[in-house]
């Protein structure tokens, strides 16, 4: 890989991560307007609170999953071609 190749690599690496923290503020932003929107005494509310965390769990937990086997297939690539 040439150096122009890596900056590319880095570049998209650091795009990558910016979408991720700009979405965790989104998603925490939507959670605090729900919060403090919710009626505490309406069990509906409750409701669709658990049922949105049970969402959200499920695909933290799965695109984490993923995550590691894409981390795990990579470095048994780079093993394979004799990257260190």
């Amino acid at each position: 890989m040439t150096d122009t190749d890596l900056d590319r690599v880095a570049k998209a690496e650091k795009a990558f991560k910016l979408f991720i923290v700009l979405a965790c503020f989104v998603e925490g932003g939507f959670l605090l307007t729900y919060f403090l929107l919710m009626d505490f005494s309406d069990r509906l509310h409750w409701l669709i609170l658990v049922a949105a965390g049970l969402v959200y769990i499920t695909l933290v937990t799965a695109l984490g999953a993923l995550g590691s086997y894409v981390n795990i297939a990579e470095q048994r690539i780079l093993k394979a071609i004799g990257e260190p």
